[in-house]
């Protein structure tokens, strides 16, 4: 009887220390998947708007923040509607292709006129 008494006592804490490491791994994983959130949440306007952008969009984002005098005009236009930033943005990459390659030397004879 004593053996018995022992094996079940012995089987119940192991079993309880099996469940107690089950419990850690479901807390690491949930403090895991925080931290990615956090880091996701952590992301800049810019970057997240760069992310929805295509290659010429994001020419032109570039463009326009070499061209705006400072920060805080950058951030406002970041401000705006998605939708208004892209448009924006087309007009920018537009507007650059008729300064280079051909269309260059025609505005710079059109501009001395």
């Amino acid at each position: 009887m004593k053996i018995t008494n022992f094996t079940l006592i012995l089987l119940l804490l192991m079993s309880s220390c099996e469940q107690d490491n089950n419990t850690n791994k479901g807390i690491k994983s949930r403090n895991k998947r925080d931290l990615e959130q956090q880091v996701e949440a952590q992301k800049t306007p810019e970057e997240d708007l760069r992310e929805k952008l295509d290659d010429n969009q994001k020419k032109g984002l570039d463009f326009l923040k070499e061209a705006l005098s400072n920060e805080s005009d950058f951030n406002n236009f970041l401000n705006a509607d998605e939708s208004k930033i892209k448009e924006a943005l087309d007009h920018i990459q537009s507007e650059l292709v008729k300064c280079t390659g051909d269309n260059a030397a025609n505005q710079k004879k059109h501009l001395n006129k």
